[in-house]
Formats: structure tokens, sequence, C-alpha cells
């Protein structure tokens, strides 16, 4: 299973973004839910798992389920 901050960099990787200001414009979050995300004190919900899938070609609920298991943790 792939962690929040693993899939952002994987994001951020495939498509060539350098920074979390773009992560956060191409998803339609503010750039403080991007930092909220990796440091933990929040977790992205379905909309966003469904909107990272969709970037990585990943199937959702696979991305569903890694913020499901990080975030019962």
């Amino acid at each position: 299973m792939h962690t929040t901050i693993e899939l952002l960099d994987l994001v951020k990787v495939v498509h060539g973004w350098g920074s979390d200001y773009r992560v956060a414009k191409e998803l339609g979050v503010p750039k403080q839910t991007v930092s909220n995300w990796r440091t933990g004190v929040a977790h992205f919900g379905n909309p966003e798992a469904i909107r990272i899938a969709k970037l990585l070609n990943f199937d959702p609920a696979y991305v569903m389920a890694c913020a499901h298991a990080e975030r019962s943790r």
C-alpha cells in the first residue's frame, strides 16, 4: 500500500510537477490542504483519492483503500 506522501510524490514525478502548489491547483484544493496531508494533520477523502487515482491511472478503489488504511493507524 502507498502512503499519502508516496502518492503525492508519485503524482509530482509522473506529471513533472515540481511543487505541492501545482498538485494542489490540479486537485482543486488549497496548498495548505496538501501541506496538512504531508504532515499527517489531515488525510485526503474519497473525492481527492479519486482525482489522485485518475492522475496516476490507478484504480480509485486502491487509492481510497490506501487513504483509509492510513487514517485508521
